[in-house]
């Protein structure tokens, strides 16, 4: 209390208000005296608790440029808005004056995305798109990598969303989910099944079709297979959708 200058009898409220001020200034100058002087430890402040200055932080570290420690400053402070603005805006430019080419491409923007809580869905689909975009293989990662919180996303809306960008990618988090992480959820066994049916009827056509004969054979088979394996669908219902007319008999 002494050292906060406040009295023993002060309010239990005033006392938290200024620790956390005197906090704020002491991490803060510690801040700006690494700046000053060893700039490269600057950034050991960000992996533990601080209360530094948002303003002050921000500022220093876009002034010099240090844009990496600028992203795990963001994460700790919970900023994860204004990192993934920042992620989006090195990863996606286009000329020398806008990059920062330790955060180009989509690589850091998928890394941060990883470390999002489940709860934060909203925000990791909003940003998931561009990396998922220009490079699909890594951007599945978000989705679909062996950790905690990949495996717990809500799959249905990640479903949702990876249709609206590429069918292809819709169906392998399925199968990964069903084949990898045995979810016996029905819809998502119906979905998966619908979706191979969907691509053998319409094989032929440019709409979305095979690469060669081996991919389709390919496709085939792994319906088939979970015809056959999988109890989470209604039979009755997927033999409503295979073709009768003969048409498209390779497809079946």
């Amino acid at each position: 209390m002494k050292l906060l200058g406040l009295s023993k009898d002060e309010d239990v409220c005033v006392f938290g208000d200024r620790l956390r001020e005197t906090a704020k200034l002491v991490d803060t100058t510690l801040f700006r005296a690494h700046m000053y002087a060893t700039p490269s430890l600057a950034g050991s402040l960000f992996r533990i608790a601080n209360f530094c200055d948002p303003d002050v932080v921000m500022e220093k570290l876009e002034e010099s440029k240090r844009y990496n420690e600028l992203i795990d400053f963001l994460f700790g402070k919970k900023m994860h808005r204004a990192a993934l603005e920042l992620l989006r805006k090195f990863g996606q430019a286009e000329t020398e004056e806008e990059s920062a080419p330790q955060l180009h491409g989509p690589k850091k923007t998928i890394a941060y995305l990883q470390n999002l809580p489940p709860e934060m869905i909203d925000l990791i689909l909003e940003f998931a798109e561009w990396p998922l975009r220009a490079d699909p293989e890594l951007g599945m990662e978000i989705f679909l990598a062996d950790t905690e919180n990949a495996e717990t996303l809500p799959r249905q809306r990640v479903l949702d969303f990876l249709l609206g960008i590429d069918p292809n990618l819709a169906v392998r988090y399925l199968e990964h989910v069903i084949g990898e992480l045995n979810d016996m959820t029905p819809d998502l066994h119906e979905r998966l099944l619908l979706l191979y049916v969907e691509r053998l009827k319409d094989y032929k056509s440019g709409k979305w079709a095979f690469k060669d004969e081996a991919e389709h054979a390919e496709w085939r088979d792994k319906f088939l297979e979970m015809l056959k394996s999988s109890s989470q669908y209604a039979p009755a219902e997927m033999l409503d959708r295979l073709p009768h007319d003969g048409k498209s008999e390779r497809s079946a």
